[in-house]
């Protein structure tokens, strides 16, 4: 037979159950509550740095549709040089971002013109600019375009003669040792596909030298698409180009896309 104190120890326990379980409830009504509101603290935060990044891009934008102090410069050349008198969508935003060192994703359609955009640059700064592709059609189009146009131009390729090669070599030492010159017939723009990019030792350790003398002005990465594995125009070795500033190489970049 139960005694009076084992009663009460009972309905004391009792009582205690009850309390978890309405604090278990409630604990789980909290948490849900945490939950939705975690949630919804997301969704606010994302809609905000959405409208913050708008409404940078669109006043950076602005911006780089001022004048700038190279302007003028930049305008006549591209006249005289290239024959533009008037900049297509993005293309002198672009040119004024690279002309001060920034990096630059530009996407445009075949035609667009975002070849001007790294060689303009290249000529009126009088600093190497280097190319890279995966068309050896492209850059040799592009290669023969700037020599006829008496510009410094050259594509290093698997495909050179042991002669050329050299002389190549020896433009880019020449690098090395001079500072700026606007004498354009100076190696101003070189091509090279991301492969040979990558296994060159050679190359890279003039291009280390030449960035350490302050020549090394731009990397163009062009069809940037071909980072993309969901395409079939993946190459592995545009992966490896992150190593450019790893190595402290590039001092901008532009981004381009097909065409």
């Amino acid at each position: 037979m139960a005694t009076d104190k084992e009663l009460q120890l009972r309905e004391e326990l009792s009582r205690a159950a009850v309390d978890v379980a309405q604090c278990r409830a409630q604990l789980r009504s909290a948490r849900q509550a945490l939950s939705a509101a975690e949630l919804r603290e997301e969704e606010l935060k994302a809609q905000l740095e959405d409208l913050q990044s708008r409404r940078k891009s669109s006043s950076s934008s602005d911006d780089w549709l001022k004048k700038q102090s190279w302007t003028q410069k930049l305008r006549v050349l591209c006249e005289d040089v290239f024959g533009v008198t008037s900049f297509r969508t993005n293309q002198e935003e672009a040119l004024n971002a690279l002309m001060a060192k920034r990096d630059v994703f530009l996407v445009a359609p075949t035609g667009a013109g975002k070849s001007l955009c790294f060689q303009a640059p290249s000529i009126l700064t009088g600093n190497l600019t280097l190319v890279v592709s995966p068309l050896l059609s492209l850059m040799q189009d592009q290669v023969m375009s700037l020599r006829a146009l008496g510009i410094g131009a050259a594509m290093l390729s698997s495909n050179d003669s042991r002669e050329e090669q050299t002389r190549i070599r020896k433009a880019m030492s020449k690098l090395t040792a001079a500072k700026s010159s606007s004498d354009t017939g100076e190696l101003r723009l070189l091509y090279l596909t991301p492969e040979r990019l990558a296994k060159s030792k050679l190359v890279m350790n003039l291009l280390e030298k030449i960035y350490a003398s302050g020549r090394l002005g731009l990397i163009a990465i062009d069809e940037a698409h071909c980072i993309s594995q969901w395409g079939h125009d993946f190459r592995q070795d545009y992966e490896r180009l992150a190593a450019l500033r790893i190595q402290s190489l590039v001092v901008a970049q532009l981004f381009s896309g097909p065409g």
